[in-house]
C-alpha cells in the first residue's frame, strides 16, 4: 500500500527550500551586480531548484507506487544549496581586473606652447589641481582639471617676456583665498645686460601682491618659508647693487600667513629657444630643472612623428643643455623644415618650434 506524505512534512519542507531558494536569489543578485564578467552564473538553473522545491523530481506520483523518502529529498537540497553558496563565496571573494575607461581628451594643441597640470587650490591636507596653458605672452588657469575654459589670465610685460616667461607656482597661499600664489621674474634692459625685478602675482584678481623692482638693484628669486618657526610665513630673496661692487645683502619680510614648513617647492613654467634658430647643421637646446628627476628630450617632424630621442635620463637639479646635429635616430641628416622639440618633466611638457635652414 503506498503511503501517502503528510501535510505537516511537506509544508516543512517547503518552508526550508524557501529559505534557501531566498538565499540563493539574494546571492546571486549580489554577484550579478558585482561585475559583468560572472554573467555566467545566470545558468546556474533556479528552475532546476524550483523543480525541487515544487518536488516535480523529488516525490513521484502516486502511480509509481511509492514515496521518495525525507532522507533523500533533505539531502539533494542541501547538497545542492552547499555547492551553489560555496561558489558564490569563491565569487565574492575574487579580485575583479579594473576596467579603464577614457574619463577626458583635450582639444588640439598647439606644438609651441606649455600645458599640464599644477597644484593650484589647497584643501585640509592636499592640493586640488588644474589645467594650465602658457605661451610666449600669457598664462592661463582653466576651471577645472579636465577643462580647456580659462578662468584666469595673466598676460606677461615686456619686462617678463624678455626674461623668457619665468613664472612659478609658489606652492604657498600667503592672501588667505586657499589659492596659490605665483611669482614672475622681469628683465630691464637688455638681455645681456639687465637687472631683474620680481613680483608676487595673485592669479585670481591678477594684481601684485608684493614686487621688487629697483633701478638701482637685481633682485634674486623669492624664497617662502618660516625662517623663524614663529607659525608665520617669510619671503626673502637676495639684493645685489646694480651696477654689481662684489656684495649682496638679504632681505626678509612676514607675509602675515599663518603656515608649517613643507617639502612644496615652486614649479617652474618656462619656455626656452634653442639657439642659433633657424640652424644648420647643429643647435643648442638649454633648459633647468628645481629638482632632480627624470628628464626627456624628444625631436619632433612637422607631421608629429617621432625623429631623435636626445635625452632620457635622470638629471640633477640645474641647467642642462644638448646639442642636436640634425640627424634622425638613424643617422641621417634631416632636411630643410619646421621641426619641434619636446622637453618632459615629471607632469610637464614643454615644447618649442625650430627650423633647419640649408
Amino acid at each position: 500500500m503506498v503511503k501517502q506524505v503528510t501535510s505537516i512534512n511537506l509544508s516543512s519542507r517547503f518552508f526550508s527550500c524557501e529559505i534557501i531558494f531566498d538565499c540563493m536569489k539574494y546571492f546571486r543578485s549580489q554577484i550579478l551586480q558585482k561585475v559583468s564578467i560572472f554573467n555566467k552564473l545566470n545558468k546556474i538553473s533556479l528552475e532546476h531548484l524550483l523543480q525541487l522545491i515544487s518536488m516535480k523530481k523529488i516525490i513521484h506520483s502516486s502511480r509509481s507506487g511509492y514515496e521518495t523518502p525525507k532522507i533523500t529529498f533533505e539531502r539533494l537540497i542541501m547538497k545542492k544549496f552547499t555547492l551553489i553558496m560555496f561558489s558564490l563565496c569563491i565569487l565574492l571573494t575574487m579580485q575583479v581586473s579594473a576596467q579603464w575607461i577614457n574619463k577626458w581628451t583635450s582639444a588640439p594643441i598647439s606644438y609651441t606652447t606649455l600645458t599640464g597640470w599644477f597644484n593650484f587650490e589647497k584643501t585640509e591636507d592636499s592640493w586640488k589641481q588644474r589645467f594650465y596653458y602658457l605661451d610666449t605672452l600669457k598664462f592661463m588657469v582653466y576651471a577645472d582639471h579636465f577643462s580647456q575654459n580659462p578662468q584666469y589670465t595673466y598676460n606677461f610685460t615686456n619686462a617678463e617676456q624678455l626674461a623668457g616667461q619665468q613664472l612659478y607656482s609658489m606652492a604657498q597661499d600667503v592672501t588667505g583665498d586657499g589659492i596659490t600664489e605665483f611669482y614672475v621674474l622681469g628683465w630691464y634692459g637688455n638681455s645681456t645686460d639687465y637687472r631683474q625685478g620680481f613680483k608676487i602675482l595673485d592669479i585670481t584678481t591678477n594684481t601684485a601682491v608684493f614686487e621688487k623692482n629697483n633701478v638701482g638693484a637685481y633682485y634674486s628669486y623669492p624664497t617662502f618659508a618660516d625662517v623663524d618657526g614663529d607659525g608665520v610665513i617669510e619671503c626673502y630673496f637676495i639684493k645685489y647693487p646694480y651696477p654689481f661692487d662684489g656684495t649682496y645683502t638679504y632681505e626678509v619680510y612676514t607675509t602675515g600667513t599663518t603656515g608649517l614648513n613643507t617639502n612644496d617647492k615652486p614649479i617652474r613654467f618656462e619656455l626656452k629657444q634653442n639657439f642659433p634658430n633657424p640652424f644648420n647643421p647643429s643647435t643648442k637646446i638649454e633648459f633647468s630643472i628645481d629638482r632632480s628627476e627624470n628628464v626627456k628630450l624628444e625631436i619632433f617632424d612637422i607631421t608629429g612623428s617621432s625623429v631623435i630621442t636626445l635625452l632620457n635620463e635622470f638629471k640633477e637639479a640645474g641647467a642642462h643643455s644638448v646639442i642636436w646635429d640634425g640627424k634622425d635616430s638613424q643617422n641621417f641628416s634631416q632636411p630643410t623644415g619646421v621641426y619641434f622639440y619636446r622637453l618632459n618633466i615629471s607632469n610637464h611638457a614643454e615644447n618649442r618650434k625650430m627650423i633647419i635652414l640649408k
